[in-house]
């Protein structure tokens, strides 16, 4: 069960884009931290959200050889684009590291739950921002990262932030999947 002073700090952490998108606050993430029965997901939702990962082709094929911790590097081998390095952000390391320590001796991949190719991730994130009090929205992982993304643009160039998430800029604002 979640405090109430938590919630309280994440109850406006959705915001409506003008586009229709649905932007998700980083804080957003630590839900899976804080709520019992999500802890077992091992990162599933922070990868998305705090490392722009795509859900669930990257975030199920990331293994911990991917992750160098330090050069605070982690490279994301997807289906969907060639293998990128992104930087390991501050905001993902504290969930990643949590992941490791939780993991069992000789763990391979970084998400250990849900790896069927079959698994319903929205559902299972539906009900965790249910048992928060908190909506669920359109397309929750594409969402989560494409808030990722937004947020990046902010601070860097967005070819730079393009090549990290594995998109290509077709026109000014706007990404697509290479």
């Amino acid at each position: 069960m979640l405090d109430r002073s938590y919630l309280f700090e994440i109850s406006s952490s959705l915001l409506l884009s003008p586009y229709g998108a649905h932007l998700a606050a980083p804080s957003l993430c630590a839900i899976e931290v804080r709520h019992p029965a999500s802890r077992r997901s091992s990162g599933i939702f922070a990868l998305s959200r705090c490392g722009g990962l795509r859900c669930p082709s990257e975030t199920r094929e990331l293994g911990w050889q991917d992750v160098d911790w330090e050069r605070a590097r982690i490279v994301i081998r997807g289906h969907k684009t060639k293998r990128r390095v992104i930087p390991l952000f501050d905001e993902l390391r504290p969930y990643l590291e949590q992941a490791f320590a939780d993991a069992e001796d000789g763990a391979v991949h970084a998400v250990t739950r849900c790896r069927s190719s079959n698994a319903n991730l929205r559902t299972q994130f539906a009900r965790i921002l249910d048992g928060a009090k908190l909506p669920i929205w359109p397309r929750p992982f594409h969402n989560l990262r494409a808030s990722r993304e937004t947020e990046l643009a902010n601070e860097f160039p967005i070819h730079v932030v393009c090549e990290w998430m594995g998109t290509a800029r077709t026109w000014p604002g706007s990404t697509t999947s290479r």
